[in-house]
């Protein structure tokens, strides 16, 4: 079930809180100084406000009072509702695209070509797919960020803002996408 509201955030913050709260955390260790800083795991600097529903940001408060980011858990099964959903559009389509492509090609030369107005199907399977796929990762994020502190590309070896990770991201998921469009 997706959690739409703040109280069922609160629930669920209200659940896992005790166990997080209780840890004992070794202050000589080095995962101890991911912890460190309340401030930087309330307010995400560097994360824009658009990246993440509020009830996520809610639980990052929740947490950081704590000294603790949000657990993965927590917030992750919301994500996974959009994931099933992404999922079920795209193997939807693709059969369907298929269909859609022996439908209008035809034979020239000794090669099939089908029309190349079958590409224009793709386009709102597209749209819904980077949707779902937004959404899921909105879920995520916080908590990735928390631990992270940074959002990198190129193997960690570039330090990018969110949005240019996210057309990246996004451009993969098109060429994904399109790839499998293509083998059909």
């Amino acid at each position: 079930d997706v959690c739409s509201d703040e109280s069922c955030y609160s629930s669920r913050v209200a659940e896992v809180e005790p166990l997080v709260s209780s840890r004992e955390t070794d202050t000589g260790s080095e995962a101890s100084t991911v912890y460190d800083d309340p401030e930087f795991l309330a307010n995400l600097p560097g994360l824009p406000t658009w990246a993440y529903p509020k009830s996520v940001k809610l639980l990052a408060a929740t947490f950081a009072k704590n000294g603790r980011p949000v657990p993965l858990g927590v917030p992750g099964g919301q994500a996974l509702a959009f994931a099933w959903q992404s999922t079920a559009v795209v193997w939807t389509f693709i059969p369907s695209f298929m269909v859609l492509t022996t439908c209008t090609s035809y034979c020239w030369e000794g090669f099939a070509y089908y029309q190349w107005f079958s590409w224009t199907a793709i386009i709102p399977v597209l749209a819904v797919s980077l949707a779902l796929e937004f959404k899921c990762q909105s879920y995520v994020v916080v908590p990735k960020y928390q631990i992270l502190r940074k959002i990198e590309i190129l193997g960690g070896r570039v330090k990018v803002p969110y949005w240019v990770w996210l057309v990246i991201f996004s451009t993969l998921s098109c060429a994904k996408l399109i790839n499998y469009a293509s083998d059909s």
